[in-house]
This record gives C-alpha cells, sequence and structure tokens, in this order.
C-alpha cells in the first residue's frame, strides 16, 4: 500500500509555527486472494452473459445502439484554447489516431466501439497499450472483455488474459515492467465485487433466460410435433393385421417437423359392427401463447437499458403524432445515459491515453453526441423569443453554440 506524506503547519501558544509530517493511508482491509496466480474469477459467468447478448435479439439491440451512440458517433480533435492554432502536439495526435488501422486492421472508432460494446455485455472493458523502443506509447488495442481476469497478488491489481491454457500478463498503466504491456479499465461500480464491474442489465438476466425458454419451447415444439390432432378408432371390433406396426411407423415418419403438423391416425378394424370413434387428442394451440410473457420480459430489459423504444422501432400508442414526448425521451436518453459514458470514455482518451501517455498537452478528443434537437422547431422558438425581445441574437448564438457576433 502506498503512503502519502502531507505537511501541516502545527501552531501553539508561545511556539513558532513547525512542519510535521502526517502519515495518510487507507485503513480498509485489504481483500485476500486464494486464486492460482492471484487470478480472480468473475461474479459472473461470463460464458452466459456472452450467450445472452447473442440469443436476445432487443438486448443485443440495446447494448449495440449504447454503444455506437456513445464511441461510434466519430471525434473531433480540440484545442484546450478556442484559438489553438494547429502545432506539432495536434500533427502527433493526428497521425496516432489515423496510423490506427495500420496495426490493427480497423479505425479508432471501430476499437472504441469493441471496448464499449464489452462495457455493456460485462461492466467493464479494457485496452491494451504498447509502448516502442523509446517509452513513448505507439499503440492501442482492444482487449477482449470474455478474456480478460483480474489478478491480485502481493496487494497489487494487474491484469491477464486467459486464452485455454496460455496467459499473458499486463501491468498498470504508467508502470512499465519489462516484458508487459500495459492495459487501462473502465468498470461499473459492483457491491459484490471489488474487482469486476455489474452490467447495468444483470437484474433483467432472469427475464432474458426466461424469454431464452419459452423461444426455443416453442421451435420445439414445432420441430417436433409428436402428438397427432385427433385419434380415429374402432369399438366393438378388432384392429387389423399389422396395425401396431402402422401405429409405430406413423409416430416415427409422420408426425415430427412443421410439415406434418394436422395429420390424423387412422387405426383400421375388420369387424363391420365396429363403431367410429373421433378423439380430438392434441392440446388447444394458442396463437403466441408466449406472447404476455415475452412482451413483460422485453419492456424490462429495454427498461433496464434505458434505451426509449423509438429507437429499437417500438411504436407506443400515441407516440407518432407525440413528437414533443419523443424529443424530451432522446433528451433523457442522451444526457443520463449516453452523456455519462462519453465522459467516462473520454476522460479514459484525454487524461490518461493522450495526455501521460503520448505526453500531449494542448489537445483533446470529444466524442460526438446523438442529435437529438428538431432544427424547424428550434429555429420556431428562437424566433419568437426573438421577436418578443425574451432573447437577443447573442444569447440565441451562445445557447446554439456559436461566438457572438
Amino acid at each position: 500500500m502506498k503512503t502519502n506524506t502531507v505537511k501541516a503547519t502545527v501552531i501553539k501558544s508561545g511556539i513558532t509555527p513547525s512542519l510535521q509530517k502526517i502519515q495518510k493511508e487507507s485503513l480498509q482491509i485489504e481483500e485476500s486472494s486464494l486464486q492460482l496466480d492471484g487470478i480472480q474469477e468473475p461474479p459472473y459467468n461470463y460464458d452466459q452473459l456472452t450467450d445472452v447478448y447473442t440469443f436476445n435479439g432487443y438486448h443485443n439491440k440495446c447494448i449495440n445502439l449504447k454503444a455506437i451512440i456513445t464511441a461510434g458517433l466519430g471525434y473531433e480533435i480540440h484545442g484546450i484554447d478556442e484559438n489553438q492554432n494547429e502545432d506539432e502536439e495536434y500533427k502527433k495526435l493526428k497521425s496516432f489516431l489515423d496510423n490506427h488501422s495500420s496495426y490493427t486492421g480497423q479505425t479508432i472508432i471501430e476499437t472504441m466501439i469493441n471496448f464499449q460494446t464489452d462495457f455493456e455485455i460485462f461492466g467493464m472493458a479494457y485496452f491494451e497499450l504498447a509502448r516502442n523502443n523509446k517509452k513513448e506509447l505507439a499503440e492501442i488495442y482492444h482487449i477482449p472483455g470474455k478474456e480478460a481476469r483480474i489478478v491480485y497478488k502481493d496487494k497489487e491489481v494487474t491484469l491477464a488474459q486467459v486464452v485455454n491454457n496460455e496467459r499473458v500478463f499486463f501491468s498498470r498503466f504508467g508502470e512499465m515492467k519489462e516484458g508487459m504491456n500495459e492495459f487501462v479499465m473502465m468498470k461499473n461500480y459492483n457491491p459484490k465485487s471489488r474487482f469486476y464491474g455489474m452490467p447495468e442489465y444483470i437484474g433483467t438476466l432472469g427475464s432474458l433466460i426466461l424469454d431464452r425458454n419459452a423461444t426455443e419451447y416453442n421451435i420445439n415444439k414445432f420441430g417436433n410435433n409428436a402428438i397427432p390432432e385427433t385419434i380415429i378408432t374402432l369399438r366393438g371390433g378388432s384392429f387389423g393385421k399389422g396395425t401396431k406396426t402402422q401405429i409405430k411407423d406413423f409416430f416415427t415418419n409422420n408426425l415430427k417437423g412443421i410439415r406434418n403438423a394436422g395429420r390424423s391416425l387412422i387405426l383400421e378394424a375388420e369387424d363391420e359392427s365396429a363403431v367410429i370413434d373421433v378423439k380430438p387428442i392434441a392440446p388447444e394451440m394458442k396463437d403466441a401463447s408466449f406472447r404476455n410473457l415475452r412482451l413483460d420480459a422485453r419492456d424490462e430489459i429495454i427498461a433496464a437499458h434505458g434505451i426509449p423504444k423509438m429507437l429499437l422501432g417500438i411504436a407506443e400508442e400515441g407516440s407518432l403524432s407525440d413528437t414533443s414526448k419523443g424529443k424530451s425521451q432522446l433528451k433523457i436518453f442522451q444526457d443520463c445515459v449516453i452523456e455519462p459514458r462519453q465522459n467516462r470514455l473520454e476522460f479514459l482518451l484525454n487524461s490518461l491515453i493522450i495526455k501521460q501517455g503520448l505526453r500531449i498537452n494542448n489537445w483533446i478528443i470529444k466524442l460526438n453526441k446523438l442529435y437529438v434537437d428538431d432544427p424547424k422547431g428550434d429555429a420556431a422558438f428562437y424566433e419568437s423569443m426573438s421577436r418578443i425581445g425574451a432573447l437577443t441574437n447573442n444569447e440565441i448564438r451562445e445557447d446554439l453554440g456559436y461566438p457572438p457576433m
């Protein structure tokens, strides 16, 4: 545990002020580890979280949307000073960003989307940072979250990538240990784990699994329709020769699959006095028998992600004509869901990677935001405000982000 030393001035009556050292450190209990090599197991099954991401359409769409809107709308390079002219630092940063695809095969935006997707799935995400022979930051990679494991050993937190039986270890950013690249991470607070983040949707995991079970139930029902719609029997007679074989063959060859649904089994008897009895035995098929269950699960999943239904193509009653309601929902989504994510990602990029890693102090990256305003509506609003004298032209320009005239 590191110890910070600060100086404090102590004043006593009749005594000249003196400098006294005060030792400051956390008194919290250190979390112990009994894992091999200090590798900590996540509190959630990462294979299950990955499977859930792939087998629920709305959950998948919510995660992708949040990742793309957070990191995939592009970026701009801004100077710390508004009047900052392009200089050597600007060229260095632009070259670093533009050169990303030469060693990763994808743009820096795609790498950030992958990073943000992991954050949405696992509640945490990682970048790998590689330096050149001059100890300067040269390359940045995304570490797949499914393979990343926190290492806690000798009271130090580091990272390992575990693939089958192979392991690669990373040091914390700034340590530059021999033979190791560094890592930075972003994670949600998790009251269940000191080491791993908590996905926002974790409370709906039961609904996700229930929805999947309902889907598989219907798939299996269609694929294995082994119950005939009706059985036609004869009372007062006897079965003809080979009837048992006929029944067995029918169930084996003529019922499975969607195309065979609705077929009937006929049992013959030789006695002419026998009475024919037609009896329906298939359970009543109700259209969309799991519809309400799946709708409830869908709404719970979407609510956990905080995404307006209109972004998922779900029309709500009355929403098509209420544009102000839709704009309000998008505004809340941008302010309460996307902007905090962009702020965290920008901090990671600007304060750690750009400032400390590249040693660039005068330029930062600003992620583009989701545009939720209505240009025509805004124009009418500002025109009316200007006409009645509520806002001046310069106040309107300031509100729109333009410099005064």
